[in-house]
């Protein structure tokens, strides 16, 4: 009986002590049906949205989703209903006065003793300065007409725009983690490798084939070997752009 006792307390201050976390963080901490009604409503929850928990226990988590947006989170909150966490996504989500917030939003279900998935649990917070400015630079990235490339000290590929998908024929997820040197001709590829050292061990701005013509290899069209052919690419590759 006493070892009962303890275990009994002991659960119930964890409890405690788990709530007081939550009701102090300064993350929006929500708990919901699996229908999307609001059971838990944080005191961060009410700085981010503007709602007072009074206001929102009962209510549907849907009054913080834009219109635009609902069929999405809907079928993200069917995911994570059937026991599939979703991570640091960013999102939009309407505020009491109106106004659209970005947030990073993590999803969870919440499960009772037997397993069984009973409720989902969200924990979400403003979009930073840093995130902010991230997204517009991919989105600057995206836009440019110019094919852009860029690569770590060894070479693999991390991050192309749009254009680089057309100008040299291959999907996104081809170039992403692959080896820069699938688009430079045979020839040029050690040359070019110590380009490559050179700069990191120099990293400064320079213009790009000034006086010379540059060379890239393309992916010819229906070929899906990775073969390619040379193509002229005076203003899209060599060493000065990485």
């Amino acid at each position: 009986m006493g070892i009962a006792m303890t275990q009994t307390q002991s659960a119930a201050a964890e409890e405690r002590a788990l709530a007081a976390i939550i009701r102090s963080s300064h993350d929006a901490v929500i708990a919901k049906t699996v229908d999307g009604i609001v059971t838990a409503w944080n005191l961060g929850a009410t700085l981010l949205y503007g709602y007072p928990a009074d206001q929102m226990l009962g209510e549907s988590i849907e009054l913080t989703i834009p219109p635009e947006y609902l069929d999405e989170e809907r079928a993200r909150h069917a995911r994570v209903s059937q026991g599939h966490p979703e991570s640091g996504y960013q999102c939009v989500r309407l505020r009491a006065d109106g106004r659209a917030i970005r947030v990073v939003m993590s999803m969870s279900s919440v499960r009772d003793d037997d397993g069984a998935v009973v409720g989902v649990a969200t924990i979400s917070r403003p979009v930073s300065d840093q995130e902010n400015a991230n997204a517009r630079f991919a989105s600057l990235l995206e836009a440019a007409p110019d094919a852009m490339v860029c690569v770590d000290e060894s070479g693999r590929i991390e991050l192309v725009n749009a254009a680089t998908s057309t100008m040299f024929g291959y999907a996104r997820d081809e170039l992403v983690g692959a080896p820069l040197e699938m688009l430079i001709p045979d020839d040029l590829r050690a040359a070019h490798r110590q380009h490559r050292a050179n700069f990191f061990y120099n990293p400064t701005p320079r213009a790009m084939g000034v006086g010379r013509s540059l060379q890239a290899r393309r992916r010819v069209v229906g070929d899906r070997s990775g073969a390619g052919r040379h193509r002229s690419a005076g203003d899209c590759c060599g060493p000065e752009r990485e």
